[in-house]
């Protein structure tokens, strides 16, 4: 199932030491883990963090992302979210194929399957994730 409006995408990058600047770099990881689907038309509802799933923030990075000309890697505490909700620092130039890709969340496709058929229930979905999250927060500092 091939999913419009969207890239393939790993959780975390690898890490390289930079033999000039002495810093360590992103680089693509050899082993990507899972691949989710990053949905970059799609409205992730209201921010769970305040600054960085700021409406503002996330348009910024997704124009990043999507001029990048290689595998666009998402710089340390910044990410993008996953269609599942999993937080994302690798985005691959390709789109998401549910049926190609190999080792696929099965969390994304599903979510990517609503995103094409039924957006209703697809904002549904997400919201009822959010209302779970903001739920679980109350909880932990209660």
């Amino acid at each position: 199932m091939y999913v419009a409006n969207s890239r393939a995408a790993a959780c975390e990058p690898d890490w390289k030491i930079d033999e000039v600047e002495k810093c360590r770099k992103p680089v693509e990881p050899a082993d990507s883990g899972p691949i989710h689907a990053w949905l970059y038309s799609a409205d992730n509802g209201r921010p769970i963090h305040a600054w960085l799933d700021a409406p503002g923030n996330q348009a910024r990075l997704r124009g990043w992302i999507l001029t990048q000309l290689d595998t666009a890697l998402v710089e340390d505490g910044e990410f993008v979210r996953a269609a599942c909700g999993t937080r994302l620092r690798v985005i691959y130039r390709r789109s998401f194929h549910a049926t190609t890709e190999a080792n696929v969340c099965p969390e994304c496709v599903s979510m990517a399957g609503l995103w094409q058929t039924d957006r209703a229930e697809y904002d549904r979905q997400v919201k009822k994730r959010h209302e779970q999250w903001a739920e679980r927060d109350r909880r932990r500092y209660d």
